[in-house]
């Protein structure tokens, strides 16, 4: 046996191990090597990037097995590559921010348009540009006919022409967003705004005493309170059933058929609304009434319209009665 396997054989079970795992580490090497080898033989530093070498690049990165390789720096030293940066800068020659953005694009569109897109020189500009439509927007641009005729001018014109009413929509978008939320602002502080306007007449109401020596007067008041807070009630009623209306005239195969997406959408917020509101009011409604009905039951012979009350008391103050 000779001198090199004795030494071999004498090895610690740990020392094998670290020989096996720099045999590998090695292994690995030699193949990004190889692989950086293909990558300069796709000319990729000087033409734009192929489908093939964007591959390999994605898989060195994937597995970081950048790390550790051997790069001279601008002064002439040796050091090893710790990052895919340093890897991108030292070992492909091109800023990692080209490189990331070629990947995202290979992802995002597939190898068939990307090689395409390559062949007749779209630039990274226009990739960007695409990037940012609308998956449907974009498709029509990949499944463009002049893609296959290398009408580079045609498909840049496209993707300008897409963009541009894409970036008009997003500005109407935002628009609409702004006043909406504007509206909710508003509709929120209406209502908090009722709310304590309801409870400072409550409080008002019920600060009041009841004075037998000029019960008229009193009586008057609240009456007319009475019958200013029943039209305000029957004209938002009437504004409601307006509402209503309106929403059901909307509702036809006409406005469907032009956009049923849009229809459905729009009813199922609108008839959503207004029959919940509704819903709500009735039942208040009917709460109030309940409570009226068990409070002053035996005054249900009496009842009238509050302006005839009015009419019997100014009357009655006329007379002195």
């Amino acid at each position: 046996m000779s001198h090199s396997n004795n030494n071999e054989l004498a090895l610690s079970p740990e020392q094998q191990k670290a020989v096996i795992q720099t045999k590998e580490v090695l292994a690995q090497m030699d193949e990004v090597m190889r692989e950086i080898g293909q990558i300069e033989a796709f000319d990729f530093v000087q033409k734009l990037a192929t489908v093939a070498s964007l591959k390999v690049i994605q898989k060195i990165k994937e597995t970081k097995s950048y790390k550790g390789l051997v790069y001279k720096t601008d002064s002439g030293e040796l050091a090893t590559v710790a990052s895919f940066d340093e890897f991108c800068e030292y070992k492909l020659r091109t800023p990692r921010r080209t490189i990331e953005d070629r990947l995202v694009n290979l992802n995002a569109f597939g190898e068939e348009f990307f090689e395409a897109s390559q062949k007749i020189g779209l630039g990274y500009r226009e990739l960007r540009k695409l990037r940012q439509l609308p998956a449907e927007q974009q498709q029509l641009v990949m499944e463009n006919d002049a893609i296959d005729a290398g009408d580079k001018d045609a498909v840049r014109e496209l993707i300008d022409e897409l963009n541009a009413k894409h970036q008009k929509d997003l500005k109407a978008a935002k628009g609409e967003k702004a006043e909406l939320e504007n509206q909710l602002k508003v509709a929120r502080q209406m209502r908090d705004e009722a709310q304590m306007e309801a409870n400072k007449f409550r409080e008002e109401i019920a600060s009041r005493k009841f004075n037998p020596q000029a019960w008229q007067s009193d009586v008057s008041s609240m009456v007319l309170t009475v019958a200013k807070l029943e039209g305000e009630i029957l004209q938002r009623l009437n504004q409601l059933m307006a509402i209503r209306s309106k929403i059901a005239e909307t509702d036809t195969d006409e406005v469907l058929n032009q956009s049923p997406e849009v229809f459905h959408a729009a009813m199922d917020y609108m008839a959503g609304s207004i029959y919940h509101t509704s819903r709500s009011l009735a039942e208040d409604v009917a709460d109030f009434w309940q409570d009226t009905d068990l409070m002053f039951r035996g005054y249900a012979h009496k009842a009238r319209p509050a302006v005839d009350v009015l009419e019997k008391l100014a009357a009655a103050a006329k007379t002195g009665v």
